[in-house]
């Protein structure tokens, strides 16, 4: 029995690197496991070369709207979460001077406010409160596990 027996666990950017040799990881000690990708192609070979026990969501952790779809889907297919390891990432790069606000959006959309807005679905810690959403955060309406207080479904 693997340690990730029965888990389900949710690992954005997983269809490259790190992401996806965590996604192998995880299936291989027992755990299933939902991936996100932007792009299909890639999302397909990924879950292909993970093989079984996974499941791959098209989508942008800056969106929220497909925040919410992967997160339905999520609670709809295995009715909970035990882990998530928001890897997602991008990497775009301005001479100095040039950054531009739709440049710093576009980076901090993945790397802040994409991973922020997923917080409230997280698994709760043992013996710690659920994470508060973000000030003045936009919130996504689908949430897995059981109701906890402060968490709107």
């Amino acid at each position: 029995m693997g340690k990730l027996e029965g888990k389900i666990a949710l690992i954005t950017g997983g269809t490259s690197g790190i992401g996806l040799a965590t996604a192998q990881q995880c299936v291989h000690e027992g755990a299933y496991v939902f991936i996100t990708g932007r792009r299909e192609p890639e999302l397909a070979a990924a879950v292909k070369a993970i093989g079984s026990h996974v499941t791959g969501v098209q989508g942008d952790v800056a969106n929220l709207g497909d925040l919410d779809r992967l997160f339905t889907q999520i609670k709809r297919e295995k009715g909970r979460l035990d882990s998530v390891f928001a890897n997602a990432g991008v990497a775009t790069f301005a001479p100095f001077g040039e950054i531009t606000e739709e440049h710093y959006d576009a980076i901090f959309n993945v790397h802040g406010s994409g991973e922020e807005a997923s917080k409230p679905f997280w698994p709760p810690l043992p013996g710690r409160p659920p994470p508060a959403p973000p000030a003045g955060a936009a919130r996504s309406k689908a949430q897995c596990g059981p109701e906890r207080p402060g968490h709107a479904a």
